[in-house]
């Protein structure tokens, strides 16, 4: 007996509606429909992501920030906004109720990003831990320990023996519509964390909460033993991470209308908001969650995409939790497509899961590693990696005939008794969710591309051979990417830095000073400082590894900081930025000679290409344009090839030399892709360079100095030489006494006169003539109203009316015409800027391949010649890329806008397939335009005259007087006495030298720079701005040296007894003056 399980989701912001029927003839007049529609705004903004880094200021901050862009846009379309549902915190994203008639407004709003309309479609559910490898893991003792995941489902049963103790967080977010949905959280709220939020298990809508029971007890289910009813033999039952922790997250609510439920009495759909509301919540509180939050398991989903859907709100919650290191894992659908996936999982920074088979002995025909036929999955050619690693498809893992628990018993006799088998990729995707715990509890810092990348590389390759042709996807296998994260985690790289030049030291002066100061007299006056470096280097480089920030464009999941972590295996991530850049700020100014940048390893090599390294004294901030940096830069190299030559490269894993000249002294390194709108991934950077001292030496820019040395060396030589006759007796008595007196008088006089006048005289002089009156509304107005539509045929209940009638989920329809149209008679000629056409939802989005919108003043009837309508019409677009290009489409329920040259005015809209036999299904069509009335405008005459005069009078008067008087007194008394008995020759030789030296230094140096701007500015006439610099600069260098030199010798020949005494005073006053006046004066 087949088992089969059907439960009702909501596809997460798909603009996809449920068709209702509708009666009316294929001709009417539209009405105006005024009925509430509840929409998912997406608005602009530049905060990007959050980072681990932030401090709690900058949260506030950004968040604040967030808060203010909703709230000016609330403020500015109140009016279109009936009921505020909720602002996100973290992202400037507002749900609303508004008028369907007011979505094409909302989406003209410069401010918005994106309008999705959050409505409920029906979605899917259609022993394998030895088959992925896990049981091997969990023998060897790895089992999930330390993390937990999130389910986002139906609520989980927590008191079932398979999940006991394993739920530690809960949280639910329901919503009541009325008439339509009813919250499903305790006590009829719309949010809560109370106990038991995520278990209504007692209600009996579908099961209750079967489907999230049996996913949560796949990612985490106790070890536990049950009898196997069919052969009675004991299954040992285990999650694929049985250590781990679960998070419950019921996001559903309850209907019991046969528009949403069908057959079904009642039914649960997940409103999108709910599923917004519930990414936010677990990344606004991961931190309370213990132990942390690695994965969100989201086993829902529905429509069909060939290609990323990265314009879903859901993306930017999904990314800010990736920045965090938490993986959002999506199921991929189960409508058998093999040309493209159901939406979430079609989001790019998801993990997207498909489903494979597992041989099960008591189901016949089951068989072994093939891809599911129900499992959605990409073609070939749509399942390329993108710049960041991300597919379309990721992986696939088992999803048939899986085992694990539910509420309630069962009456399958072949199933265990609170156990059920259950199909789809919603039990594949808890298969890999547990993956992920289990490999995080083995390596908590790998992040969510390491892991990605290792399930994809070590995978066992099944062949998707359902489409006729062969398309390899990995399966998942946990032992080989097991040896991969081993391998990862071991790995060292040894970095041998060795100096490629020589630096020789050698002192160039040396100084010797003996001296004997007598005197020394320094005067110096204060002004402004002006820090100059005197540098203490080092012989060798130095690597810099302290004191350095790094930032960098934008982050995506990984942050700048891990380019200067020493780690050379993990690496820095930025979004697909224009010409992203890292910035890393030394703190300082410091010697730069040689920067290594390493390439990440891993995968892209190619996300290095085109990468500058610039150095700078100034912060470059966010600028992406290339040459102003350059500009800026005090030098800057092309990383790959070391020159200024852009060059490319392939190799991963590699560092790059970049050298500076040496000398070069920067503050700032910036690494930044050229012409680039790819991420730029780091894996480190080492800078190195001469290791210094900085010493800031205040240096006035207005300093008279005046240094006064007065020095005087005093050398007295007495030589005695006797010859005596007969006996001598002799006395001698020398006795010198000396006196030096100097003073030194250094007067300083400075005076600084300046003296700016600036006159600007403005006359201006206008003349206008004119007479224009046109009487326009402000903003752009849709026509609702005299409108008649008509097709060229009608099958079933589906007349043109439908098109607008602003019910966007119906559709119009014709029969497989040759080219088959639906026209638009607006009543008269009216300007016409815009026309939006939505696609049909539920199906067959091809039928609106190929359509062509026609302006018109002529009826161009039942014509089926295009290139008659073209030549017959104002203007002509292909609506699906609002060209004159033809394009296809895959998407249901999507609004096209068209656009008309401004001025164009026509009465009749038509809306035509170029292809032929094909009916033509639209389900609505907005017209807007710009309402005038218009009047017939004179000649204008504008005259207008400036007279603009700036007088600029600059007078600069410096008078800088130094006055120096030294007066030195030097009085010396020699006497000596002698005395001889007898004939006596004595000759005694003095020499007495002094010398005098008198150095005076005096330096004015004066700097006055003046910038008068004088600016004349008028609307409708030039501008005129006057810029005048001045720059005096006076210099004066006085230099006096003064040197006395007096040699005294004395000879004496005494025959009998002497007394010579001499007194020797010398005086010496040096007064000088110095005068220096400067004056200049300009004048403009």
């Amino acid at each position: 007996m087949r088992f089969f399980i059907v439960l009702i989701v909501l596809l997460s912001l798909l603009p996809v509606s449920l068709v209702s029927a509708q009666s009316a003839s294929s001709v009417a007049v539209a009405q105006v429909v005024t009925k509430p529609q509840r929409v998912i705004i997406t608005l602009r903004s530049s905060v990007g992501f959050e980072s681990r880094n932030f401090s709690a200021n900058q949260l506030s901050a950004r968040r604040a920030q967030v808060r203010q862009t909703q709230t000016t846009f609330i403020t500015r379309q109140k009016t279109r906004l009936r009921t505020i549902k909720r602002q996100m915190t973290v992202f400037p994203i507002i749900v609303a109720d508004i008028n369907t008639a007011d979505i094409a407004l909302l989406q003209k709003d410069s401010a918005v990003q994106n309008v999705q309309i959050d409505i409920a479609v029906p979605p899917i559910m259609y022993e394998t831990n030895v088959t992925i490898g896990a049981r091997t893991l969990q023998n060897a003792g790895y089992g999930g320990a330390n993390t937990s995941v999130a389910v986002l489902d139906t609520g989980v049963k927590k008191s079932h023996p398979f999940l006991s103790g394993k739920v530690i967080y809960e949280y639910c977010t329901s919503t009541t519509v009325a008439g339509s949905s009813v919250t499903l959280c305790p006590d009829g709220t719309e949010e809560s964390t109370a106990v038991d939020s995520a278990e209504p298990c007692a209600d009996s809508v579908s099961s209750g909460c079967m489907h999230g029971t049996h996913v949560a007890g796949i990612i985490a289910g106790n070890r536990l033993t049950v009898t196997n009813p069919w052969n009675n033999a004991a299954i040992a039952m285990a999650g694929v991470a049985p250590d781990a922790k679960l998070v419950a997250v019921q996001v559903f609510s309850k209907f019991t209308t046969a528009a949403n439920c069908g057959t079904a009495t009642t039914c649960v759909l997940s409103y999108g908001s709910d599923q917004l509301y519930a990414l936010e919540h677990l990344y606004l509180n991961r931190a309370s969650i213990t132990p942390p939050l690695v994965a969100i398991n989201m086993s829902l989903g529905g429509g069909k995409y060939n290609a990323f859907c990265d314009s879903n709100g859901l993306k930017s919650y999904i990314d800010q939790l990736r920045a965090v290191n938490i993986a959002t894992i999506i199921a991929s659908g189960n409508d058998g497509y093999t040309d493209g996936i159901s939406g979430p999982a079609c989001i790019s920074s998801a993990i997207a899961v498909g489903a494979s088979t597992t041989y099960k002995q008591m189901f016949v025909g089951s068989t072994q590693d093939q891809v599911a036929s129900f499992s959605n999955a990409p073609s070939a050619a749509s399942n390329v990696a993108n710049s960041n690693g991300d597919r379309l498809l990721d992986v696939l893992a088992p999803g048939y005939k899986v085992l694990s628990a539910v509420p309630n018993s069962t009456t399958n006799w072949y199933e265990p008794a609170g156990y059920s088998y259950a199909s789809g990729t919603s039990m594949a995707t808890p298969q890999v969710a547990g993956t992920w715990a289990l490999l995080r509890s083995i390596s908590p810092n790998a992040s969510v591309s390491q892991i990605r990348d290792w399930l994809y590389n070590s995978g066992t390759t099944i062949n998707d051979t359902r489409s006729g042709t062969t398309f390899p996807m990995p399966r998942i296998n946990l032992t080989a990417a097991y040896t991969m994260l081993s391998a990862t985690a071991t790995a060292t790289r040894t970095v041998t830095n060795t100096p490629t030049g020589t630096a020789t030291n050698t002192p160039t002066n040396t100084n010797v000073n003996t001296s004997t100061v007598t005197n020394t007299a320094t005067k110096t006056a204060t002004a402004t400082n002006t820090p100059t470096v005197t540098i203490t280097s080092s012989p060798t480089d130095t690597i810099y590894n302290s004191g350095i920030t790094a930032s960098q464009s934008s982050t995506f999941e990984n942050e700048a900081s891990l380019a200067i972590d020493g780690n050379y295996s993990n690496f820095t991530h930025t979004n697909n930025d224009t010409n992203s850049w890292l910035q890393l700020d030394l703190g300082y100014t410091r010697d730069i000679t040689k920067v290594i940048v390493y390439n990440r390893t891993g995968c892209c090599p190619t996300r290095l290409n085109g990468a500058v390294a610039f150095l700078s004294n100034v912060d470059l901030g966010d600028s992406r344009d290339i040459s102003v940096n350059k500009t800026q830069s005090l030098a800057w190299r092309n990383v790959l090839c070391n020159n200024q030559t852009s060059c490319t490269t392939s190799a991963l894993g590699i560092g790059y030399t970049v050298t500076f000249p040496l000398g070069t002294r920067a503050r700032y390194l910036r690494i930044q892709l050229e012409n680039s709108t790819q991420p730029l991934s780091i894996a480190e950077i080492v800078l190195s360079g001469i290791f210094q001292t900085n010493t800031i030496t205040p240096t006035p820019s207005n300093t008279p100095t005046s240094t006064k040395t007065a020095t005087t060396t005093n050398t007295a030589t007495n030589s005695a030489t006797a010859t005596p006759t007969n006996t001598i007796t002799k006395t001698a008595t020398a006795t010198p006494t000396g006196t030096n007196t100097a003073t030194n008088t250094n007067t300083p006089t400075i005076t600084n006169t300046s003296t700016n006048t600036a006159t600007t005289t403005k006359t201006a002089t206008a003349t206008n003539t004119a007479t224009a009156t046109v009487t326009s509304l402000p903003t752009d107005t849709i026509y609702n109203s005299g409108i008649t539509a008509i097709q060229s045929s009608l099958f079933g209940n589906n007349p043109a009316l439908k098109a607008i009638d602003g019910d966007y989920n119906n559709f119009t329809h014709t029969t497989n015409d040759d080219h088959s149209w639906l026209q638009l008679d607006l009543g008269w000629t009216r300007d016409i800027t815009q026309v939006i056409v939505y696609n049909r939802n539920g199906c067959c989005y091809a039928e609106f391949n190929g359509v062509v919108a026609f302006l018109s003043n002529v009826d161009l009837g039942d014509s089926r010649d295009m290139d008659y309508n073209k030549a017959q019409s104002l203007a002509w677009r292909n609506v699906i890329c609002n060209n004159q290009t033809s394009c296809t489409t895959e998407a249901l329920g999507i609004g096209y806008t068209v656009t008309f040259p401004a001025g164009t005015r026509a009465r009749y809209l038509r809306i035509q397939l170029e292809p032929q036999w094909h009916p033509l299904t639209i389900a609505e069509i907005v017209v807007s335009g710009l309402y005038q009335t218009n009047t017939a405008t004179k000649t204008a005459t504008n005259t207008a005259t400036a007279t603009n005069t700036a007088t600029m009078t600059k007078t600069a008067t410096a008078t800088v007087t130094n006055t120096a008087t030294m007066t030195p007194t030097n009085t010396r008394t020699q006497t000596t006495t002698q005395t001889a008995s007898a004939t006596r020759t004595n000759t005694p030789t003095r020499t007495h030298t002094r010398t005098r030296t008198d150095t005076r230094t005096s330096t004015n140096t004066r700097t006055n720079t003046s910038t008068p701007t004088a600016s004349a500015t008028r609307s409708h006439t030039p501008t005129r701005t006057n810029t005048r610099t001045t720059t005096n600069t006076s210099t004066r260098t006085n230099t006096r040296t003064n040197t006395n030199t007096r040699t005294i010798t004395n000879t004496r020949t005494p025959t009998n007894t002497r007394t010579n005494t001499r007194t020797r005073t010398a005086t010496k006053t040096s007064t000088p003056t110095r005068t220096v006046t400067a004056s200049k004066t300009a004048t403009q």
